[in-house]
């Protein structure tokens, strides 16, 4: 049977989910798989500011490990978000559209990572060269929109 945590204990480990910070139990068992070990320790520091990003490093920094770290951190980030939104209590429609919005943001992400490391393969072969263009230009005017509500969301 598991041991029961403390309020302190709660509290910590609410400080560091807040914090972005990694548990110990969750770096431990990374250590004990083999995904990270101490030599492959490092600080990533991301700063936004204006919209826009920056990332500085300090350590050994491994381009993949690096890769699979973010990747772990959106995952959090988007089942944090679900159990927050569904905190709510959101009529099934605003659930199902919550849902969709975070697969066309993460959808987003994930395809211009593919574009940048192989430009030349394309993410949707099914799709003809017309639909392609109704795509692109779907994208711009996101893009825009989105630029457009996040400058306001700052002003």
């Amino acid at each position: 049977m598991p041991a029961t945590k403390t309020k302190k204990e709660k509290q910590s480990k609410k400080l560091q989910q807040i914090r972005g910070e990694v548990p110990e139990e969750i770096k431990k068992a990374m250590e004990d798989s083999g995904a990270i070990k101490q030599e492959d320790r490092f600080m990533l520091h991301l700063e936004v500011n204006n919209g826009e990003i920056s990332i500085s490093t300090k350590g050994g920094l491994q381009p993949v490990i690096a890769v699979n770290v973010l990747n772990n951190a959106i995952y959090k980030i988007a089942e944090r978000a679900d159990e927050a939104f569904v905190d709510t209590r959101p009529t099934p429609e605003q659930y199902k559209e919550f849902r969709q919005e975070m697969f066309d943001l993460i959808n987003q992400c994930a395809s211009g990572v593919l574009r940048l490391y192989a430009p030349e393969i394309s993410l949707r072969p099914d799709l003809t060269e017309d639909a392609i263009a109704i795509v692109e230009a779907e994208n711009r005017l996101m893009d825009e929109t989105i630029n457009k509500m996040e400058g306001e969301a700052i002003s």
